[in-house]
């Protein structure tokens, strides 16, 4: 009877022990941080209590690659395994979390409650496809998926999804998708998508404000997908993907997404775009157009 007793206490402060124990360190759950290294921004967002994702973003290149997996904790040590392979290690105490070798304080971010996202672009690279969402307004957008970026087996290419979509604070719905809205990211459930472009309250017009075209050949050798996005009365966004090279020190992903920004002026059927220290004009009629020795095809949404 005194065993049973003396057992029964000690496994009360056992339990009493681990309890005490899992409250000296933050929780992580449905939390997202941020941590800035000279030109590099790295998110880990925690979807859930065994998900996670990783986004790395590059300044200098506006290179961003991403990947998604599950985590572990073991008191302060925490442990990301990678969909790729990779792994990646952080520090939690009671009141933040760190970056595993310079020991620098991670930031953790509040949702973000967006007015609008109308003209905004997002997108990522992650699951051997480029994803790229793109609001065109206050209650249409178009889910882009380049699936098969490897073109290891089965089909690849463009699918375009055009949905109606809500906004309702930090929520997004569209489809079958929800987003929650952070400043730069939104979590979306079993990954993350980057703000590439920021939502703009232009007003201006123009007969390409709005479209969307692709490009992505079906010829060996393959040559990187790339989408066009005339986001402005005078501007486009392009986003690219391809195979990457280590950001960081840190290799996440096999696969990277490069954005570019530029403008463009119409002159009757011929476009004239503007993009770093290039230059070049093509003619756009109809559903397609060449540029820079690659043709896009207009999405219908």
């Amino acid at each position: 009877m005194r065993k049973s007793i003396f057992s029964l206490l000690a496994f009360a402060l056992l339990a009493s022990s681990c309890s005490l124990h899992d409250k000296l360190y933050i929780d992580l759950p449905v939390t997202t941080w941020e941590y800035v290294r000279g030109d590099v921004t790295t998110w880990v967002c925690f979807h859930d209590e065994s998900n996670v994702s990783i986004v790395q973003y590059q300044t200098l290149k506006n290179l961003y690659q991403a990947d998604y997996g599950t985590y572990k904790v073991d008191g302060h040590a925490v442990d990301l395994d990678l969909s790729s392979g990779s792994t990646y290690s952080l520090v939690r105490t009671f009141s933040n979390l760190k970056h595993s070798t310079t020991n620098k304080n991670f930031t953790k971010l509040p949702f973000h409650s967006f007015g609008s996202v109308a003209g905004s672009v997002w997108a990522t690279a992650v699951d051997n496809a480029i994803r790229v969402n793109y609001f065109a307004d206050d209650t249409r957008c178009v889910d882009l998926v380049y699936e098969n970026l490897s073109r290891r087996e089965g089909d690849y290419g463009w699918k375009a999804t055009g949905y109606d979509y809500t906004l309702a604070g930090h929520r997004l719905d569209f489809g079958d998708n929800v987003g929650l809205l952070y400043h730069n990211i939104y979590d979306a459930g079993g990954y993350m998508v980057s703000q590439i472009c920021e939502p703009s309250d232009e007003k201006e017009t123009g007969s390409l404000k709005g479209t969307v075209w692709t490009y992505g050949n079906t010829t060996a050798p393959a040559d990187i997908p790339s989408v066009i996005i005339f986001n402005g009365a005078g501007e486009f966004t392009r986003i690219s993907g391809a195979w990457t090279s280590v950001t960081d020190g840190v290799r996440i992903s096999p696969y990277h997404i490069i954005t570019a920004k530029g403008t463009y002026t119409v002159d009757g059927s011929t476009v004239t775009f503007t993009l770093n220290d290039e230059k070049e004009s093509c003619s756009v009629s109809g559903s397609s157009f060449t540029l820079w020795d690659r043709t896009y095809v207009k999405v219908n949404y």
